[in-house]
């Protein structure tokens, strides 16, 4: 919740400036000495209103829009932070296999498999996250990052006192 809480409030707030991070992944996560997790590596940032078509990132990590070449938004950050999600609760991507082009056929089969450990809210989330259909993906929607910030998983999390780095870590 804390992890995911953070990344949200910062792929919302390069979003709001009208930049897309286009890779999220563990790699670039850091932790401070208080455990804060900030965002590093905006080497593949752009600043982008509507959408563009340079492919770049990584594989396991790649929205469908990204492989299909429709063009990506702002949209390919929640995927990746979906994609996060799994990869912190079971140790690896969700579509992880040995070469990219098996990666990306099981990304546009958008079969998700879950260990029956996995708790209810989490599951729910990252479900919606990883919609193929950029126009159904919670973070895409009217509401925007506030939907995911709302989503049930968050329900005892104070978003703002993460932003201000309020919480005992």
């Amino acid at each position: 919740q804390f992890y995911s809480g953070s990344v949200i409030l910062a792929v919302d707030y390069v979003h709001k400036c009208d930049i897309m991070f286009r890779d999220l992944k563990p790699e670039n996560l850091l932790l401070d000495v208080k455990g804060n997790c900030k965002i590093t590596d905006m080497g593949l940032a752009k600043v982008c209103i509507c959408k563009t078509y340079t492919t770049c990132g990584t594989p396991d990590y790649f929205a469908p829009e990204v492989i299909q070449q429709t063009g990506m938004g702002k949209g390919v950050d929640w995927w990746t932070l979906g994609i996060l999600m799994y990869e912190m609760m079971v140790g690896a991507p969700p579509f992880a296999e040995e070469n990219a082009m098996d990666i990306y056929q099981k990304i546009l089969n958008s079969k998700l498999d879950f260990p029956r450990s996995f708790e209810k809210a989490p599951k729910s989330l990252i479900k919606k996250l990883l919609v193929s259909e950029v126009t159904k993906r919670i973070g895409c929607l009217q509401g925007g990052a506030n939907d995911i910030k709302e989503h049930k998983l968050f329900h005892n999390f104070d978003f703002e006192a993460c932003k201000l780095k309020a919480l005992p870590s």
